[in-house]
């Protein structure tokens, strides 16, 4: 939702040329626009004007007011309130009703997250879908409690199960060294290890979804001390995300090894 931090340009528009298959020629996709304070205003493809994919207001430089969405046919609203340690966000989409609080402590760490539904078979009164703890120690998160609510049609809500994630941080340096991911009964559903180079800088996450024995690993290269690389693989595919001087200029998508697409981002500039 932001535009890349450049040291003597402000980002005003990201336009991308996808080349798909054989194609010889590139054809020009979606545009991304942004404000002059970094922030998305809309993401939009100029063959579906007049509506755009995607459309944002803000209040302020960090808080968004307002976010419109098209999935096809039907829009999706987002709007956003924000009072003192909460932010409140209410998504309406094809006939339902989401709400969700955000709660932060003093010290802007997110410690619970509350959200509900309405319309439609659950009815006209918000009925309670998830709750979510956040812990803390020493400044880090290190553990989330998920409570999971079962809607009923009668109008109430009613727990069923919780889950937890857990992280876990280095002694030295205090990264991340990996997060567990736990069902709800109590088995390890998901495993993330995060390695670092010698200069602390991430390299490497990898990802083991332990129920369907998959393995995903994002890797990232760096050249002259910046971001160069970012290599995402799961099984049968590969995303290979290029950057010059904090920009994304392509991205390569692969098929067991066989190039099936190809973006270049192209940037204007206030």
């Amino acid at each position: 939702m932001k535009a890349p931090q450049l040291s003597k340009q402000k980002v005003k528009q990201i336009v991308e040329w996808i080349r798909l298959g054989f194609d010889q020629k590139s054809k020009e996709g979606n545009i991304s626009e942004f404000d002059k304070q970094g922030n998305l205003v809309a993401y939009y493809n100029k063959n579906e004007l007049p509506r755009k994919q995607l459309f944002c207001k803000y209040i302020s430089k960090n808080n968004m007011s307002e976010k419109a969405e098209w999935f096809d046919s039907d829009q999706m609203i987002t709007l956003y309130a924000y009072k003192r340690n909460v932010k409140i966000e209410e998504i309406k989409f094809r006939g339902k009703t989401y709400k969700t609080f955000f709660y932060e402590n003093d010290k802007h760490q997110l410690i619970e997250k509350k959200a509900y539904t309405k319309g439609l078979e659950l009815g006209n009164e918000y009925l309670l879908k998830e709750r979510i703890l956040y812990n803390y120690k020493k400044g880090r998160l290190t553990g989330e409690k998920i409570f999971n609510y079962n809607l009923l049609i009668n109008g109430k809500s009613k727990k069923y199960d919780t889950s937890k994630i857990l992280h876990y941080y280095k002694s030295k340096s205090g990264k991340r060294s990996k997060t567990l991911e736990y069902d709800f009964d109590g088995s390890l559903i998901n495993e993330k290890i995060y390695e670092y180079d010698s200069k602390n800088r991430l390299i490497k996450t990898i990802c083991h979804y332990k129920i369907e024995n998959i393995l995903t690993s994002m890797e990232i290269k760096y050249k002259n001390g910046k971001m160069w690389q970012e290599i995402t693989q799961r099984p049968g595919y590969k995303d290979v995300k290029i950057y010059v001087d904090g920009r994304l200029i392509r991205l390569r998508s692969y098929n067991e090894e066989k190039i099936i697409r190809i973006v270049d981002y192209q940037y204007f500039y206030y």
